[in-house]
């Protein structure tokens, strides 16, 4: 029997006031469609807690059969949509616009905005991402259709995620969503880059530089140096833009590429730990344990087994 019905929906901050965002979805969603999620807020089931901290509402993927029809209107939060295989049609407002493989839709929050399945199969990855200032440059009067290359990474990213948070304890949950946000981050870059200021953009290409090069001497006095800037100008740039230190992003550059080598299988810990610019391994490991909750031997072999 399908889903399907006209509801007013209501969204409960964190603060733990009694504000609500309410706005309506008609859905009509056939049985034989198939949808993994995990999701940022409690009410949700697999809740983790990391995404919540990223403004990201729901991630999931799914396989569309039959009929699959979602549509909302003044929904608070922007929806993405990877698609991988199949064919289907994008609403906005009284337009409709076709989507097929290799293309990713930006639904930007508010307005009257949805999808459906245009026959046969249709399987997607998707994100439904909080309207917040970290995802402000997704804002827009009109959905925008983009190719993409990571469609397929996100999808198996997304449903290996989605396994680990049905395992006991979590599973290996903090590295799997890490690399879901970094696939995300990676594709949405270009969009991003293209609404900032010089100096953030030029900021933007020093970390993905970090990222590439962690072995180099980075320091903060070299960050201000490269942009040209003070060390206070710099400090204020990435509280504004990032709401953290030049330290820590530096920090974040680093586990981002030791996580990554560790994952594909580039060597041992301590092959990891001096590919990434640190000296002594016991100090990489307790860095890396710090930041993604799980040292980096047992992430090896979680891998492994």
């Amino acid at each position: 029997m399908s889903e399907c019905g006209l509801r007013i929906v209501q969204i409960h901050h964190d603060s733990g006031k009694a504000v609500a965002t309410i706005y309506y979805e008609y859905f009509d969603v056939a049985p034989a469609s198939e949808q993994l999620s995990v999701g940022g807020r409690v009410f949700y089931f697999n809740y983790l807690p990391a995404l919540r901290e990223q403004g990201v509402l729901m991630a999931g993927v799914s396989r569309l059969r039959e009929h699959h029809h979602v549509e909302r209107i003044e929904a608070p939060f922007h929806v993405l949509l990877f698609s991988l295989e199949g064919q289907g049609e994008i609403i906005d407002g009284e337009d409709i616009l076709p989507c097929g493989p290799g293309q990713l839709l930006l639904l930007p929050a508010r307005g009257r905005r949805g999808f459906r399945l245009n026959g046969g199969e249709w399987r997607l990855a998707w994100f439904l991402l909080e309207n917040t200032e970290q995802w402000a440059f997704l804002n827009g009067p009109a959905t925008r259709r983009l190719d993409t290359a990571t469609a397929e990474s996100l999808y198996h990213a997304i449903a290996a995620l989605h396994h680990e948070a049905n395992l006991p304890r979590g599973g290996l949950t903090g590295g799997g969503v890490r690399q879901v946000l970094d696939l995300l981050q990676r594709e949405l870059a270009p969009l991003n880059a293209s609404q900032q200021p010089d100096l953030q953009r030029e900021l933007h290409a020093l970390l993905a530089d970090i990222h590439a090069n962690p072995t180099r001497p980075w320091t903060v006095a070299l960050l201000a140096a490269q942009l040209g800037v003070s060390v206070a100008t710099l400090s204020r740039l990435c509280q504004r833009h990032y709401h953290a230190s030049p330290q820590q992003l530096i920090i974040n550059e680093r586990m981002a590429r030791a996580r990554e080598l560790l994952l594909a299988g580039q060597g041992n810990v301590a092959d990891v730990a001096e590919a990434t610019g640190y000296l002594e391994v016991a100090s990489f490991c307790r860095r890396f344990a710090r930041h993604f909750g799980v040292p980096p031997g047992r992430l090896l072999r979680g891998m492994r087994s």
